[in-house]
């Protein structure tokens, strides 16, 4: 089990439950086809509800590009869930070598989405989408340029907090862009709301 914050209460789900499938699309890139997610861990569940008071639901998924895999591993949840498998950690081996055999079937491009629903001043229903695909195997540097961003505030002293903690709030979406740039990475946020829909 983990926490969940759900209609203003935190609740719980477990690991690798709450199937659902989800499409990505982002000008100039090709899309994403539907992708197998889940419900992944993550302490951003807790960061986000005390950095956004009201905010009613905060959930995240996370998705293997192979449906064997991905929902191999949903049913593997369920085994863990039910209780007739103790801990999956001890045949990790044993699944890291049947994934590396599925290996060659699967492409060298990902995504992430991050998407925002409510209620805009004056009543008007409204939901944006942040999204990103990497392609060209240039996925894995997405991490590694927050560090890069990071290290360059640091040595502007820039950033007056020190040790670790949450990175909330001192790295901003435009400076991820200038990097994108570099790779093949593209990004779009689109806008919905009561009235209409346009893209960035």
């Amino acid at each position: 089990p983990m926490p969940r914050w759900r209609n203003g209460v935190m609740t719980k789900t477990y690991g690798w439950q709450d199937l659902k499938r989800e499409t990505l699309a982002v000008e100039g890139a090709r899309p994403l086809g539907g992708r197998w997610v889940s419900a992944c861990d993550t302490p951003d569940v807790t960061l986000f509800v005390k950095r956004y008071p009201g905010v009613q639901t905060v959930t995240f998924h996370a998705g293997l590009e192979l449906s064997v895999l991905h929902l191999g591993l949903w049913a593997l949840s369920w085994a863990v869930r039910i209780g007739a498998v103790p801990n999956l950690a001890p045949a990790a081996a044993l699944f890291r070598n049947a994934a590396n055999l599925l290996y060659r079937f699967g492409a060298d491009r990902g995504g992430m989405f991050v998407e925002m629903k409510g209620r805009a001043p004056g009543g008007v229903s409204r939901a944006m989408r942040w999204s990103l695909i990497a392609e060209g195997g240039d996925g894995p540097w997405i991490p590694v340029l927050a560090a890069v961003i990071l290290a360059r505030k640091l040595a502007r002293d820039e950033i007056a907090h020190r040790g670790a903690g949450p990175a909330v709030g001192i790295i901003a979406l435009d400076e991820f862009n200038d990097l994108f740039s570099r790779f093949a990475i593209k990004t779009a946020i689109t806008r919905h709301d009561d009235r209409n829909e346009h893209a960035e």
